[in-house]
């Protein structure tokens, strides 16, 4: 009899250690700091209660992050270097670099189709043996029946079935962990669903996600952005005067200033009178003291720029360039569409601020406004996180910047080619370098291009450059 329990307690054992399977998504070093649970708890629940593991993961194939390699090490660390459980747990333990984004563009747009819909196209897609949705005919949209597809914006959409759809229906049944719940992790469970599996979550092991992915950004910003009121700027700049007047800085009472500040000044406000309320807006052009070569190229036309609002009114306020060896700004080349990126940058957060006012701006809600982004550093004091910083509900200088990257690559490549490029699934960031001032200086100021900031970025960018 002692035998017989000793041996049934055995089977019971050997029972609980194989519970089944365990999908795990995204727990990586790249969101750690997203996950509010202990991620070695994770990984030991994982190695004592699951006879396998599949560990999904953004990596240096799909989007330049963690390798395989590097992604064990990190493992290995959270174990607390404890190499029984990590044996324990890589003997039990596959690796697939699932990529991201295949179906987050109209998950998170400003269409943000409904979840049940999304399973309805990818369906379709793999039951038709269609990889892309840019290969769907018109027929094809019509046998899916969502409305919100529509056949003339395929061409706008990143979307696609993954590598993924191979390996999952494998591990249909299995215990889901990881995140983020309505992002990554959504995607997978979408692409599950279209393949007939389904997974059970693990509520204590799931993080939720930072809010700037979920949350969809209005249609009415991107549109907005793209009105005459904004964009018929960029003719007022390229008629304007201060491309013909002198540049060089002199002293005019306390500033610097030159005849093609004032002539610029006057162009601006000119504008904002005839678009917008008179003196709404107030522009103010100042002159760097320190001299700029004429042959610096059109990004260095402007030394800086700043939005803000002071008794009741909305102020831009840029530093132009002093040049001094009798050269024009015209000479300088395409000067007007420089100024035209940074002005645009300043509206946009002027309608940050507007938003957040509901349209009733006080010098009360303006503190209020850029208290977090004060707390934060103000632009000086955020160093590298500065181009990223994003308060859903106040300022954003992540959004700012993808207008402004968005500007950059349509002047140079076009509409059509500049929406291609921010739409592929792991953009190509040689040529957004090569075409974007914006990048170039991100990357210089802040070199980790591996940030998921930066994808996000590059997906508002998409929709703003789609509308110009």
């Amino acid at each position: 009899m002692k035998l017989l329990r000793k041996y049934i307690r055995a089977l019971l054992e050997q029972d609980q250690g194989s519970k089944g399977s365990l999908v795990v998504v995204d727990i990586q070093p790249e969101y750690e700091s997203n996950t509010p649970f202990d991620i070695g708890d994770m990984l030991r629940t994982a190695a004592e209660d699951y006879s396998r593991v599949l560990f999904l993961f953004n990596g240096e194939d799909t989007l330049d992050m963690v390798s395989e390699s590097a992604l064990k090490n990190f493992y290995l660390e959270k174990l607390d270097y404890d190499e029984e459980a990590f044996d324990e747990l890589l003997s039990k333990s596959e690796f697939f670099d699932k990529g991201y984004g295949f179906f987050r563009d109209v998950m998170d747009s400003d269409v943000c189709f409904d979840r049940n819909q999304v399973v309805k196209i990818v369906k379709y897609m793999i039951n038709k043996d269609i990889q892309d949705i840019r290969d769907l005919e018109e027929e094809d949209i019509e046998a899916i029946g969502v409305s919100e597809l529509l056949f003339d914006d395929l061409e706008d959409y990143g979307f696609w079935v993954p590598e993924l759809s191979d390996e999952l229906p494998k591990w249909s049944g299995s215990d889901l962990a990881g995140g983020a719940r309505n992002e990554c992790m959504a995607e997978v469970e979408i692409l599950g669903t279209a393949q007939g599996l389904s997974f059970n979550h693990v509520d204590q092991f799931i993080y939720e996600g930072d809010n700037r992915y979920t949350e969809v950004l209005r249609e009415s910003r991107f549109k907005q952005m793209s009105k005459s009121k904004f964009t018929d700027l960029k003719q007022a700049l390229a008629a304007s005067s201060f491309l013909d007047a002198d540049p060089e800085g002199d002293m005019d009472d306390d500033s610097w200033s030159s005849e093609a500040a004032v002539a610029l000044r006057n162009t601006l406000n000119d504008y904002f009178d005839s678009k917008f309320k008179s003196g709404e807006i107030t522009a103010v052009v100042k002159v760097d003291m320190m001299p700029t070569s004429s042959t610096a190229g059109k990004d260095s036309v402007l030394k800086g720029a700043v939005y803000y609002f002071e008794d009741g009114l909305h102020f831009i306020e840029v530093l132009l360039a002093n040049i001094e060896d009798g050269s024009t700004l015209r000479d300088v080349g395409k000067a007007e569409q420089k100024v035209y990126e940074v002005i645009m940058h300043e509206l946009l957060h002027m309608q940050q601020f507007l938003k957040f006012s509901r349209g009733k701006p006080t010098p009360e809600a303006w503190n209020a406004f850029k208290e977090n982004y004060e707390k934060a550093g103000g632009a000086a004091g955020m160093g590298k996180d500065y181009f990223f910083f994003d308060d859903p509900d106040g300022p954003s200088e992540l959004e700012t910047f993808a207008l402004q990257m968005a500007t950059e690559l349509v002047d140079d490549l076009g509409k059509e080619e500049a929406v291609k490029l921010l739409q592929l699934s792991a953009p190509d960031y040689n040529q957004i370098r090569d075409s974007s001032s914006s990048f170039r200086n991100i990357e210089k100021k802040s070199p980790d291009i591996s940030r998921i900031d930066l994808r996000d970025m590059i997906k508002r960018a998409k929709q703003y450059a789609k509308r110009m």
